[in-house]
């Protein structure tokens, strides 16, 4: 995992990046995520008020971390053990051709989908059903920008300034039209022997910037007669564009 630190007004922003994985349990996975984002916050002096006392040791620091980590997944985890799932994302598990599975999700996409609700199902899926959890990542920028040129971070704020971190020859303005137009996609794939299903987030249209709709994402599985390769290959380079046939309105939770 990468974390980065950047420097605000009102103190530093932190990010962090988990990387591209593959066919692993969720619960472990999501598990390690949250130890180690809260080892990091702790080891960059980000503590929880629980832990009051200064002039910590190094290893006392990381175990301090750990356990938030550790305490924070239990209350995510109990959480998404609680939720009422949509029983149309189970069935379809069972389901094997592309227009069955389609009127699933038609009957999801009139309901809407939180994406706490998509995190407990992956859960499920493994645990009841044994499918394994795998995610990829994947960004292109705008035709002839080197990507070197690309400074640590930015963001466009709401008023359409630009907030730069690091060392860069470009603009803002250059910044932040490339902003605009940059792509980014994420895919999470369920996984169980030859079957797969795979939820597609592009950054348009999750923030509800695709053609008019408003906030969605993308479903696709092994039926649509696609090899899971061309469809990771395509999200590993920000560039998806098979048809999905659908889009399922999204909602993330706080």
């Amino acid at each position: 995992m990468k974390i980065g630190k950047f420097p605000t007004e009102n103190g530093a922003v932190f990010t962090f990046s988990n990387g591209d994985y593959e066919y692993v349990n969720p619960i472990e996975k999501v598990r390690e995520v949250y130890i180690t984002q809260c080892m990091l916050l702790a080891e960059n002096g980000i503590k929880h008020p629980r832990f009051a006392k200064e002039d910590l040791s190094n290893e006392e620091t990381l175990q301090q971390g750990q356990e938030e980590g550790v305490r924070l997944f239990k209350l995510h985890f109990s959480e998404a053990m609680s939720l009422p799932i949509h029983e149309e994302l189970f069935k379809l598990l069972s389901l094997h051709k592309k227009k069955r599975q389609l009127a699933e999700i038609n009957k999801i996409a009139a309901l809407g989908l939180f994406s706490n609700v998509l995190m407990a199902f992956i859960y499920r899926a493994y645990l009841d059903y044994g499918y394994t959890y795998s995610m990829y990542t994947g960004e292109r920028l705008p035709t002839g920008l080197d990507p070197n040129e690309w400074p640590s971070a930015a963001i466009v704020e709401k008023d359409g300034s630009t907030r730069v971190w690091g060392e860069t020859n470009l603009t803002n303005g250059q910044i932040r039209a490339a902003m605009q137009q940059r792509s980014y996609v994420v895919g999470r794939f369920l996984d169980k022997g030859p079957e797969w299903h795979c939820f597609i987030y592009t950054m348009k249209a999750v923030n509800g910037q695709e053609r008019g709709e408003g906030p969605h994402i993308h479903y696709i599985s092994n039926a649509w007669g696609h090899d899971r390769s061309t469809v990771v290959q395509q999200i590993k380079i920000g560039d998806y564009r098979l048809n999905t046939d659908n889009h399922i309105p999204y909602i993330k939770h706080a």
